[in-house]
């Protein structure tokens, strides 16, 4: 399955997504791999549009994490399979 990738932070915590909505209506979850956090959220397509809808909900993630803390976010599109986003460690 892919995923559609945020940002990665090493302090993010799970109430930053609280209710938030991602990308074609998603909810953003947490995936953690050797003391990394990567902000995601299911993906069922390869590519993702550039649309004013689309882009905004980017941006509403991001935002929301830079509430708490600074991510290192991911450019917008950016669609991996959760293998390709743990092999980038």
């Amino acid at each position: 399955m892919n995923v559609y990738a945020y940002c990665l932070s090493d302090e993010v915590t799970p109430e930053a997504t609280n209710s938030v909505i991602g990308v074609a209506g998603a909810m953003p979850r947490l995936i953690h791999y050797q003391g990394i956090t990567a902000v995601v959220s299911d993906y069922t397509g390869e590519h993702l549009s550039v649309t004013r809808e689309n882009v905004f909900a980017h941006e509403r993630v991001i935002g929301r994490i830079l509430a708490e803390t600074t991510p290192l976010p991911f450019r917008f599109g950016t669609v991996v399979s959760e293998a390709q986003l743990q092999g980038l460690w």
